[in-house]
């Protein structure tokens, strides 16, 4: 009998060949590399550690579902991304070295990348329309997912009290998550996921160069269609914090056909936790 391995050895080539041609990623495609510029302190060693831990969270959820979940690690790249990819049964994330070291990443917000291409494979409604890529969420969607299911299902465990004890903390958020979660736990889980995509909206404010953002000055937009592609730098954010406020349990599943289940939404009475307009528009569905 031919090992799996073998057998898909070709298949995952193409895999991360298609990822990265179609628009699935954590960042517009960008020309952004680490040439003479500041790092961030994530080496190799602590860049395999994290993807690690969301292999060992994703890949038995991938197997329930029928699938195989491959992650390439090209520590090498210095392109400042990150993609998803589906064959079936593959499900692709290939991240770069790049990503890792870049000035504003840390070890959160790169469990936070990692979280967004899980998005695309996993975030269901609302989906992109156009082939090749159908089968992904939409990249507001994947943002949503990422704080929503993500991050509190790696990070649920930890004692996130004590990890939050050594970051600087804005009053507004701190008062947003302890508006939405009455368990100690569970409040630091929520500021944790927040700062971290304070980083990452950072490196996204550096390729679109249209900051400055900030937790308290939300994108005023109203889109008339939910956009396929990444929003600006500010609604991610937006995107991100309202993911980590909203107070539906993790374990309760997306649906790939209706985007309020699972979510909070306007129609369900949720005043925290929506889909920020600036990117969705709820009448669509």
């Amino acid at each position: 009998m031919i090992p799996l391995k073998k057998i898909y050895i070709i298949p995952t080539i193409l895999l991360v060949f298609f990822s990265t041609i179609v628009n699935a990623s954590v960042f517009p495609s960008n020309q952004l590399e680490l040439i003479n510029q500041p790092k961030s302190n994530i080496t190799q060693e602590l860049f395999d550690e994290i993807i690690d831990q969301f292999e060992n969270t994703y890949k038995p959820i991938i197997k329930m579902k029928g699938g195989i979940l491959k992650i390439q690690r090209m520590w090498s790249a210095n392109e400042i991304n990150a993609f998803a990819g589906r064959f079936y049964p593959l499900f692709s994330i290939t991240i770069m070295g790049g990503l890792a070291r870049h000035q504003f990443m840390t070890k959160d917000a790169l469990t936070l990348s990692l979280c967004h291409e899980m998005g695309h494979l996993l975030g269901s409604a609302p989906t992109k329309k156009k082939i090749p890529n159908r089968w992904a969420s939409v990249e507001g969607q994947a943002d949503y997912f990422t704080t929503l299911k993500c991050a509190r299902r790696i990070w649920e465990k930890d004692d996130n009290i004590q990890i939050i004890k050594e970051m600087e903390i804005s009053p507004y958020i701190e008062s947003a998550c302890q508006n939405s979660f009455k368990v100690l736990n569970q409040i630091a889980l929520c500021i944790r996921s927040t700062i971290a995509s304070f980083h990452l909206s950072k490196i996204m404010e550096g390729i679109f160069n249209d900051g400055p953002i900030n937790f308290d000055t939300p994108d005023q937009t109203i889109v008339a269609e939910t956009l396929p592609n990444h929003p600006s730098s500010q609604c991610r954010l937006d995107t991100f914090l309202q993911g980590a406020l909203c107070e539906i349990d993790y374990h309760d599943e997306l649906s790939k056909n209706n985007p309020k289940k699972g979510a909070c939404n306007l129609s369900t009475n949720h005043t925290w936790g929506i889909r920020p307009l600036c990117w969705y528009n709820p009448d669509q569905y």
